[in-house]
């Protein structure tokens, strides 16, 4: 038993950085990548991070969790559907619709997790893909779906449980983080030798959004539990502001907050 819960605490652990660590942002067609330094990227990236920060008032979306464990213990599988909803800046709400399988796993992996991305939430700042908590190294240009894109290899500045190391692939045309593959910066249990993470964006209207994330763990003691998330159906509510700042863009004649960013590319 001990085992069993010490490994169900680590993939809530793992999950909840999976499900968290990018912000929403914003989508246009892809460009040519251009020639641009480290610095740039990630100060651009941040720039448009803030600005859909700043749009984005509200959103629902279907969440549906599907777990797999063999090993340790024998084969175990659950399904569980949510309804996540978020309201700006840092709200966010699980309704779970529906729900099956191991009751090992519902209650102690799926159920932790809606917990811990609660948690999160409320701590992203300390967590999430900033210069305050990363290092990046340009590793070269790639198509994404596609998506012209920048590969930065990232590499936290300390050890904590909701950060890792990887690669991300960021637009190039409006610096939107497309694609995250890495694995958890510490690992917070004994009985896990390994957990491998991707998260999958595309563009949902005029923003970015998760449609895919998974996690495979390793248990030190044999078996492995693979974790996916599916995202679907979303119903999002933009800042009210932000069509009102662009009409008076347009009449006034002032620049828009992102015309100077792109007469810097």
């Amino acid at each position: 038993m001990v085992l069993r819960e010490n490994w169900a605490t680590q993939v809530t652990a793992q999950m909840a950085l999976v499900a968290g660590s990018v912000l929403l942002t914003f989508g246009q067609q892809a460009t040519p990548a251009p020639r641009l330094t480290t610095d740039t990227i990630v100060e651009r990236m941040m720039t448009t991070r803030a600005h859909q920060a700043r749009q984005l008032q509200a959103l629902d979306v279907v969440r549906d969790y599907r777990i797999d464990y063999s090993g340790f213990g024998g084969t175990r599988h659950a399904e569980m559907q949510v309804i996540s909803s978020y309201v700006s800046p840092d709200k966010k709400d699980f309704r779970v619709l529906s729900q099956s399988g191991s009751r090992f796993l519902l209650d102690h992996i799926l159920s932790k997790l809606l917990d811990s991305e609660k948690d999160y939430q409320l701590d992203e700042a300390d967590s999430d893909l900033s210069p305050r908590n990363y290092q990046y190294k340009l590793l070269g240009t790639e198509q994404v779906a596609g998506n012209d894109a920048y590969v930065l290899e990232i590499n936290p500045r300390r050890k904590a449980k909701y950060l890792c190391r990887g690669k991300i692939w960021v637009n190039s045309r409006d610096f939107a983080i497309i694609r995250l593959e890495g694995e958890p910066a510490k690992n917070p249990s004994f009985w896990v030798s390994h957990t491998e993470m991707a998260n999958t964006y595309q563009k949902v209207g005029d923003f970015w959004l998760p449609v895919h994330k998974d996690a495979t763990t390793d248990v030190r003691l044999g078996g492995k539990a693979v974790l996916a998330i599916d995202f679907s159906g979303y119903r999002i509510t933009q800042n009210p502001n932000s069509a009102l700042q662009a009409s008076s863009w347009t009449i006034w004649g002032l620049p828009r907050p992102d015309a100077a960013q792109a007469d810097q590319r």
